[in-house]
């Protein structure tokens, strides 16, 4: 068990050792080069098993790959992640709300707006990557399957299939088309769901909705997804 400013890393092994003192090293430096020394170890060991958890809050752990440059730079060094969404949602704590993470990722968002600190709100994580969304299910399970992950692209109309990039880099991959024909290569089809079918099939009707968005490009045919939720007061 180690420590940063923020975080408390809980899990770990000697890949954690070794990207912890790498991403402190380049601190200094704004991080530059990390996304090359971590893809350097990242080849060369399995990346699938080098898992690190970090406890977050005082009742949640959040895992994630350990040579995963996009994670590693905050939650190995405490740099604040996000901190306008942390702020805003530490000041909604206390007020009752339903919480939608479209492109949920790893489910950082989702993790904290369901835990004790920030309000135990009801959350549905949406994640529309295969890949991703087995990440997203395993930080469900750390902190006992407290929100819900469904697997989805966050789209205009239900029941489409869409393609949706496979690129290595989880931050990057995104609706590639919306077809019926087959696949491109490093592609893969996905069912998608509208924000108001979400609402109706897994939460409750009479409360507030707080909705986050990072669907990578498609934010305006989401909204569009959204008609009716946008309709009420």
């Amino acid at each position: 068990m180690f420590h940063n400013r923020r975080n408390q890393i809980v899990a770990h092994n000697k890949h954690s050792m070794l990207m912890w003192m790498i991403c402190n090293t380049l601190v200094p430096l704004r991080s530059k080069g990390l996304k090359r020394v971590s893809n350097f170890f990242k080849y060369r060991f399995n990346h699938s098993v080098a898992i690190t958890q970090a406890k977050i809050s005082d009742d949640t752990v959040f895992s994630f790959h350990t040579y995963d440059h996009y994670w590693a730079r905050y939650l190995f060094t405490g740099t604040p992640y996000e901190p306008e969404i942390e702020a805003f949602l530490r000041k909604l704590s206390d007020v009752p709300y339903s919480f939608i993470d479209c492109g949920a990722n790893y489910g950082y968002w989702s993790c904290l707006a369901s835990s004790l600190e920030f309000g135990k709100h009801p959350t549905v994580a949406v994640e529309a990557s295969s890949g991703t969304y087995a990440d997203l299910q395993r930080n469900s399970a750390l902190n006992d399957n407290r929100f819900k992950c469904l697997r989805a692209a966050v789209y205009n109309r239900d029941h489409a299939s869409v393609m949706f990039t496979k690129d290595d880099n989880h931050g990057s991959r995104s609706i590639d088309s919306v077809t019926s024909s087959p696949l491109a290569p490093d592609t893969e089809l996905t069912n998608t769901i509208t924000i108001d079918s979400i609402a109706k099939q897994h939460l409750k009707s009479s409360s507030s909705i707080l909705c986050k968005l990072d669907v990578e490009g498609a934010e305006i045919s989401a909204f569009e997804g959204a008609g009716e939720l946008l309709d009420t007061d």
